[in-house]
């Protein structure tokens, strides 16, 4: 029974070196991240893990590329899509921590892009039509520069226009403020 056991061992720890060799070669940042995901997969049902995942996903423009780093190709950039895509289902249950965040780093890029870039806007866009109200409070309490700037994020997409952006309007018209409603329309 002991020798079982024993050849047991060796196997496993065979399957976490590449686990344990791809995280450490990761930022701490991306690190966290990739770490949070995997225990989020072994345990999707765990509140403590998905909040965790929402924690440590990047908080601003600069750390997401970081982490995600659709230029160069380093870090998390094979895995992105399924990680913001995880964002985004979280965000059903989460909406306003998820939500906020992805509004925080989307108002700081400056235009829609392929990838990881698309599904920020896609996870803004489905989270602001579950959670409508809360959507225009989140960007209601933005100075009038952020909102111009996530209006112009959130109006950019392939070809140069997002053909969703008349939901945005109609949300600020409906759900908001004129003052509100005036600053994402003149973009439209």
């Amino acid at each position: 029974m002991f020798s079982k056991g024993f050849k047991i061992l060796p196997v496993t720890l065979l399957l976490l070196v590449p686990v344990i060799s791809f995280a450490q070669k990761l930022s701490p940042k991306a690190g966290l991240i990739y770490e949070a995901y995997q225990d989020i997969e072994q345990q999707p049902h765990a509140p403590i893990l998905q909040m965790r995942f929402i924690e440590v996903f990047p908080a601003s423009k600069q750390d997401f590329i970081d982490i995600f780093n659709p230029h160069t190709g380093k870090e998390l950039n094979d895995v992105s899509i399924e990680y913001i895509k995880k964002l985004r289902k979280l965000g059903y249950d989460y909406t306003d921590s998820v939500l906020l965040k992805c509004i925080m780093i989307g108002k700081e890029i400056p235009t829609w892009s392929k990838g990881q870039i698309d599904e920020l806007q896609k996870t803004i866009y489905l989270l602001a039509d579950h959670e409508k109200q809360l959507f225009v409070n989140i960007i209601s309490d933005m100075k009038k520069e952020e909102q111009e700037a996530l209006a112009t994020f959130l109006s950019s997409g392939e070809n140069g226009r997002n053909k969703n952006y008349g939901f945005i309007v109609d949300l600020t018209k409906l759900y908001g403020t004129h003052k509100l409603y005036k600053v994402f329309s003149k973009i439209e």
